[in-house]
């Protein structure tokens, strides 16, 4: 299971990549802007809370959204 932050990386670089998991974005008026360094002031990133990410991976977890395999 995966809880991927996008931050300026464009939205269509994760299309079906996270079936099993979640993605979390912030739309923000300068993104996605696919640059390494922040111009201004990171917004995209810094609008998604630890409490967001938290919550994000407990639903993950809650709903299993990932396969399991039997143990050999």
């Amino acid at each position: 299971p995966t809880v991927c932050i996008m931050g300026p990386t464009s939205p269509r670089y994760s299309e079906g990549l996270y079936e099993r998991g979640r993605v979390l974005r912030i739309d923000v008026d300068c993104g996605p802007c696919q640059k390494p360094e922040c111009a201004t002031d990171h917004r995209c990133m810094t609008a998604i809370s630890p409490e967001d990410a938290a919550a994000a991976a407990l639903d993950v977890l809650e709903h299993r959204l990932w396969k399991t395999r039997p143990i050999k």
